[in-house]
Parts: structure tokens; sequence; C-alpha cells
């Protein structure tokens, strides 16, 4: 077990709860504000997650001192981690949502990135038998996707907000078996779960507040460091697992819009367009997701690793089939064994039909063709002469 269990567990619980209550109080404190003076209800979401976790994940990184947390995560780190979050927010607020402002926030956010590869050791990466240089380069693709899928799904409401508690307790969940996980990162994760989850009530469906960029683009920053604290530390295999499903919604619908030129969107929001049943749409998502975050812990094992990330890959096309076909009778098994015996006899009667009608046809005999062939060359033959005999017609 990780060392987490000699830890005060007492001043953890208090902080966590701390930051998620504060979330609350803040959230219900502007709304109020704001109301009484009859102003409108910016969105401020970034700013009121970003200021709890603030407070409380320096709270979290000073109780829990100790040789294993130094070793794994230094105050350096954390701090620039930190900031970094901060700095994309405030310029996600500043910037309108140009194409030149786009180009300056996604530069940010690749700094951003590069900045924190710099305090990766240069054998964290070196399980994976590959150049550092290219494991730093798909740690920063499969970054940059998260962020993606984040902007992406955030049109749900609620919906990040799941999708970030789900991430950071599973980092939590996977390091809490192995005590190989930095310590740090995986009390900083159930922080910022905490501080997440406590505006999930403004968020969710019908929403209060929504979150915007500056909300989700820190966010998806730090759940990205979380996961690739996990990959460096040899865990890639449950840091692919937990945001499995976001990635593999977004990377289909991005292959189905560019090879079959749609404009198709992922099923999620399909849903919530159509006004069906939304405010079961986010609890039926992070119920199919529950699967996967069992599974994450169960990926640490590196012999079969590889084999627990195929059978999530299976949990999510089967999750992704159920909310394509989301409100509508799910069929009992008996139906679907039914079904697929009945579409497998109609498609042998047509294979065996169209056998014996090749079957019964009577082959062509080589004279008759031959003596069809000379036929025709001897009507042309005789059309030519009668042309020859008849004369021409004098004019009167």
């Amino acid at each position: 077990m990780l060392p987490i269990l000699s830890l005060n567990w007492n001043y953890l619980v208090f902080i966590w709860l701390g930051a998620f209550v504060t979330v609350n109080l803040f959230t219900a404190g502007y709304i109020v504000y704001q109301r009484k003076r009859n102003l409108p209800i910016l969105n401020c979401s970034g700013a009121i997650i970003l200021s709890a976790y603030f407070i409380f994940a320096i709270l979290t990184f000073f109780v829990f001192d100790s040789s294993e947390t130094q070793k794994n995560l230094s105050i350096y780190e954390f701090f620039f981690v930190i900031f970094s979050a901060w700095f994309l927010m405030i310029l996600n607020y500043l910037l309108a949502d140009t194409k030149k402002a786009k180009t300056i926030k996604f530069i940010a956010f690749l700094c951003a990135i590069c900045g924190s590869f710099f305090f990766i050791n240069s054998t964290d990466f070196s399980y994976l038998k590959i150049p550092v240089i290219f494991a730093l380069v798909i740690a920063a693709l499969f970054w940059l996707w998260l962020a993606k899928s984040f902007v992406v799904m955030n049109k749900v409401p609620g919906l990040t907000i799941s999708t970030v508690g789900l991430i950071s307790f599973g980092t939590f969940f996977v390091a809490f078996f192995n005590n190989s996980v930095p310590q740090g990162v995986a009390l900083l994760a159930v922080t910022l779960a905490c501080s997440v989850l406590g505006f999930r009530a403004w968020n969710k469906y019908p929403a209060k507040i929504l979150l915007n960029n500056a909300a989700v683009i820190p966010l998806a920053f730090l759940c990205g460091w979380c996961l690739i604290k996990l990959a460096a530390a040899g865990f890639w295999a449950a840091a692919l697992i937990l945001p499995l499903y976001y990635l593999v919604e977004i990377a289909y619908n991005l292959m189905k819009n560019t090879i079959l030129k749609s404009t198709s969107k992922p099923f999620a929001i399909q849903i919530e367009e159509t006004k069906n049943q939304q405010e079961k749409l986010v609890p039926f998502i992070f119920r199919k997701n529950i699967p996967l975050f069992l599974l994450a812990p169960l990926a640490t094992t590196p012999s079969y690793g590889l084999f627990f990330l195929g059978l999530a890959f299976l949990f999510v096309i089967y999750n992704m089939y159920q909310l394509k076909h989301f409100g509508e009778k799910e069929p009992s098994l008996r139906e679907i064994t039914s079904g697929i015996y009945n579409s497998a006899k109609q498609g042998l009667s047509q294979q065996k039909q169209m056998y014996q009608e090749i079957i019964n046809k009577k082959p062509e005999n080589d004279n008759d063709i031959h003596k069809d062939k000379v036929k025709t060359k001897t009507k042309a033959k005789n059309k030519t002469i009668k042309r020859k005999k008849t004369p021409p017609s004098s004019k009167s």
C-alpha cells in the first residue's frame, strides 16, 4: 500500500470537504450578490473553481510533507502547475474567440505543457524503449487531444465536471494500490475533484452557470498533468483508460467527418441538442464509465496492461453504441440473440437461392454461339450486296 495510509487523514478529509463546501459558498454568494443588484450573472466559474483549488491545494501539499512526496513532486513543479492553470484561465477570459486569439491560446497551452515537461526526469519514460523526445511528443499530443475533448464535450452541461471528477478520483484510486505513483499528485487530484464537484450542483441540467473555455482549458491542463505523471511513473495504460471514452468519442466523430465529409456531432451533443431526456444523459454516461474507473488499477500490472486497455476499449465501443440509441428501449438478451439468428438465417437463405440460380442456369452451347455469329455475318453481307445491285435513282 501507499504511504498515503500513514498520513493524517483528519486533516486531509477536512481539506477536501473544505474545498467542496467553499466552491458551493463562493458560487451561491456570487449569484445572490449579482441578483440583489440586478446585475447579469457573468461566467466566473473558472475563477471560482481555481480560487478554491489554489487555497486547498496549498494546504494539501504542505499537510502531507514527506520524503516520498518531495522525491516525486517538488514545490517548484507544484507552483508552476498552479500558476499555469491560472494564467490559462485569465488568458481565455481576456481574449475573444477570434482566429488570432485561438492561436495565442493554443501557443500558451503548448508552452504550459513544455514547462511541465521540464520537471520530468529523462528516465521517467525509459520503460517505453523509445527516445525520450518521442515519448514527450506523444505525451504532448495526448494532452492536447484531452483538452480538445474537454472543449467539445463541454456543450453538455455537467459532463465536463463529471469527467474531471472521474479522472481525478481515478488517479487517486490507481495511486492507492501502487506505491510507485507520485503521492503528491494523487492527493492533489482528489483536491481538484472535490473543488470541481462542489460546482456540479450549479452546472448540472438545468445549468445555472455554464463552464466556458476559461474554466475548461485550465481543468483540462490539470487533468492532463495528473495523467502524464501517471504515465511517467510507468502506468501508461491506466493513464489512457481513465479518459478513454472521451478520447475515442471525439476521435470517431472526427474520422467520420473527415472520411465521409459529414457534419455530424458526438452522440452526447446530439442528444443534448434534441432536448431528449437531458437530465438523465450525464448520469447515464457517468455510469457507463465506471468500468473504466475500475479497470485502471488493474492495468498497472506491466504484463496485463495492454489486455486491460483492450478490454476498456471494448467497453467504450459498447457504451457508444448504447449512447447512440439513448432514449430507446434497450433490447433484452433474448431479443438480441434472436435478431442475430434471424439476420444470419435470412442471409444464408439468400445466399443459397443465389447459388441455386447459378446451378440451374443452362450453360450456353459453343455451337449455338458460333451459328449466331455466322448468321449475323451473312445478314450483313447480304445487305451490302443488295445495296450494290440497286441502281441509283435518276433525276427527272
